[in-house]
Parts: C-alpha cells; structure tokens; sequence
C-alpha cells in the first residue's frame, strides 16, 4: 500500500449470493431495504454491470456470474444484450421478461477518493554513555537504531453502487454504496464486494445463512 502506485480500476463487480466468506478490504457505508423486502430467492439473476466500454462490461459480468450459488442460474447481461440494445428500454423490459428473468443485480462505479497519510520518522533512542563507551557497545547499539526516515502512504477507494431489483414486482430491494481499499486487480474487487454485500445480506436476513 506504501510507496507504490496502483491503476485506478475502471469498473467495479457486481453483488451475488452465495459467495464463501473472505478476508476484505471492502466495506458498505450506506445501505438500504426495502422496508416489505423479505428474503430473496432468485431463480434466474440478471448481472448488469453498467458502463459505457464493452471489454470492462464483460469482464465484470463474466467474473460475477462465476461467484453465484449454484442453485441460483445467473446471466450476464451483454449476452442477451448489446450495448445499443442495453439502452433501449422497451426492448431490454421485453427481453428480460421473456427471458424470465426474476432478479436483476446491478452495479457501477460512482468515485475513487484518494487519501494520504504521513507515517513519522523512527529511531531508538539510549542516554548518551549508556552504549558509547566502548566501539563494540557502541556498534551493537548504534546498528539497531538507525533512523528510519518518515514517508506518505497513499490509498485508493473504490466506491461502488450495489441495486437488487425484483423483476417481477419491478421494484428496488436493497441498494448499497461500498468503498474497497487499493483493489490490485478487478477480480480482487469484485471478490471482496461480494462477500462483504453477503454477509450484510444474511445479516439482514435477505438471503439465507449458509
């Protein structure tokens, strides 16, 4: 995280269910249920990752749809529809119900905040004769208390929005904003919002705990 310069990533995965746990450097500050939302039992889940550039459209969605349970089919959505299509509504409403689809989970990037913080210099300290009055006191002292020099450590967030849509109701379940410190590949990301959105599910009892 020090002294290195990470590649902001340009897109962000999607959230699904049944994703085993795992150390995270994600975490959602702003969630919200529906307050009639019981618990989510997708049997065809649509993965729409939303963005304007293709490759990263496919990327996310392939890599989300390899961490849903296997009980529930999961879609990508760029292999039902295009990027023109995508962006017409009627016809992707038309499609998706004749897909039957009946859960939608969404995702995009909404900010990446940057922010440093300066780490003091360090050095062991030893009252003046305590180790300087032979060279080899000295020495032995003196070798493990070399100043360490002060330096910044810069970190990256990755803030994501995370929408569950009932298809068939055609209403918003749940929704929630997460922020991932310095994600070093987009499947790292997609991981770590994943299990961190489950466990946040199952807490609220929107999935079954497993």
């Amino acid at each position: 995280m020090s002294k290195r310069s990470l590649k902001v990533l340009a897109f962000a995965g999607l959230v699904v269910f049944g994703l085993g746990a795992c150390g995270s450097s994600t975490q959602f500050t702003d969630i919200w249920k529906a307050p009639d939302a019981g618990q989510i039992h997708a049997k065809k889940l649509l993965a729409v990752f939303l963005t304007s550039e293709e490759g990263k459209r496919r990327v996310a969605e392939d890599e989300m749809v390899k961490h849903v349970s296997k009980n529930v089919q999961a879609v990508p959505s760029y292999t039902i529809l295009n990027m023109d299509q995508v962006k017409d509504i009627e016809f992707s409403k038309q499609k998706v119900k004749d897909e039957g689809f009946d859960v939608a989970v969404t995702m995009r990037l909404v900010g990446v905040d940057e922010k440093t913080t300066y780490v003091p210099g360090t050095v062991v300290s030893s009252p003046y004769g305590a180790a300087y009055g032979t060279y080899w006191g000295y020495s032995g002292y003196a070798w493990g208390a070399v100043y360490q020099p002060g330096y910044t450590e810069t970190t990256r967030y990755v803030m994501v929005e995370t929408n569950i849509y009932s298809i068939d109701q055609d209403k918003l379940l749940w929704s929630g904003r997460s922020h991932t410190a310095d994600p070093e590949s987009a499947t790292q990301l997609v991981r770590e919002v994943a299990a961190e959105a489950r466990n946040v599910l199952m807490a609220q009892d929107m999935i079954p705990k497993k």
